[in-house]
């Protein structure tokens, strides 16, 4: 089940586990993630997978989404289940999140996010947006100007998930983040999530 040995290389995911670890690269542990952001990130981690037949440098939306539809009905073990009870659930229209069984998958699968472009990765563009996001949010003020460390929930909606997120997927949401604010250069927001750390999301 979850606790399946990990895989040891990217080549040998089929394309609805590049599907479900492009949903967890972009913070789908915690909120809903839009397709094509999805189709991107695939494309990055599989482009040979998950590009266009005869543009193969191009991301094709038609093979993610494929991908994600299987991934909903696919258990950790490759078992066929009944639809958003597999590794991920959503809707094209509604975005697509995490299953309890996805997280753990990613999780033991973490190491291949790491791995597909080398120690010298930068910030994709979806992930500077993102950081501009956690930005703009009005928590982010109030730390600058001296407040106190918010509450569980706020601290959630602060890292742009549901305020209702369980205290392991706020964990998830940090680490995904200082990851990208290492690659990124971004001493401040790293200042800013370990500030936001010392509210007691661990108690939720």
């Amino acid at each position: 089940m979850a606790g399946k040995s990990p895989v040891l290389s990217i080549d040998d995911l089929n394309n609805e586990q590049v599907a479900t670890l492009a949903i967890y690269a972009l913070g789908g542990s915690g909120s809903r993630q839009d397709s094509e952001d999805i189709a991107i990130r695939c494309h990055e981690l599989a482009p040979a997978k998950f590009g266009w037949k005869k543009h193969r440098e191009l991301p094709s939306l038609a093979v993610a989404n494929e991908a994600l539809n299987d991934a909903r009905r696919t258990s950790p073990d490759g078992v066929r289940v009944q639809a958003n009870t597999g590794l991920i659930s959503g809707k094209p229209k509604d975005g697509w999140i995490l299953t309890p069984d996805g997280v753990a998958w990613c999780e033991a699968n973490e190491h291949l996010l790491s791995s597909d472009a080398g120690d010298a990765r930068k910030a994709r563009p979806e992930e500077m947006r993102l950081l501009r996001n956690i930005r703009a949010h009005p928590q982010f003020a109030r730390w600058r100007d001296g407040d106190e460390p918010p509450a569980p929930a706020q601290a959630a909606g602060a890292l742009l998930i549901a305020s209702s997120a369980p205290a392991e997927a706020v964990k998830s949401r940090i680490r995904k983040l200082r990851t990208i604010t290492d690659m990124a250069g971004d001493c401040e927001i790293e200042r800013y999530l370990e500030w936001l750390q010392t509210t007691d999301t661990a108690e939720r």
